[in-house]
């Protein structure tokens, strides 16, 4: 298992920083970040109520998923709560489907990043489908074409406006102009 830093730097390799030296992408364990917060909090000494206070407080990122790695992207804050002009904000969280914390990677970063980038990577069963999906659609399109009382070619035909060259003769002599009384 690789450290933390150095699954970083392989993100900033690949995928670089923005305009402002930021890494674009970085992991992290959610125990250790937190964010500063601008507004008020209500202090209690176990349950008694003892003040409210209005500034500035740090409070913890992940207090919802602890013990466990994050993927996180660079963002421009928009959140006039938070005290930075950029926020990480996160993408993944490393556990699986039953909440349990998973191992740092890299093959399952990258992967992540592939799909993220790029979709889902495709298996040839995977492209067969979607181009057997296509030309099923291409061919229902067609016939809907070709089925409707009055397409657009077919009526300038009719009119006379348009002519059909047949492939098979030779060209110039065997034009077949519909709708023609000639």
């Amino acid at each position: 298992m690789e450290t933390i830093e150095a699954i970083n730097n392989r993100l900033i390799e690949r995928f670089g920083r923005d305009t402002y030296g930021n890494a674009k992408f970085r992991v992290v364990w959610s125990d250790n970040e937190t964010e500063k917060r601008k507004g008020k909090v209500r202090e209690f000494y176990g349950k008694i109520f003892v003040r409210e206070v209005d500034g500035i407080h740090e409070w913890p990122k992940y207090p919802f998923f602890p013990h466990r790695h994050i993927l996180e992207m660079c963002c421009i804050n928009t959140n006039p709560e938070l005290m930075t002009k950029f926020t990480y904000e996160p993408l993944y969280k490393f556990e699986d489907k039953n909440g349990n914390p998973l191992p740092l990677i890299w093959e399952a970063v990258e992967f992540f990043m592939h799909c993220l980038l790029y979709g889902k990577p495709m298996t040839k069963s995977d492209y067969d489908e979607q181009e057997r999906k296509e030309f099923e659609r291409e061919v229902a399109m067609t016939y809907d074409y070709l089925d409707n009382q009055s397409p657009y070619l077919a009526s300038k035909m009719r009119d006379g406006e348009a002519a059909f060259i047949d492939s098979t003769k030779v060209y110039g002599k065997d034009i077949i102009r519909f709708g023609s009384t000639s």
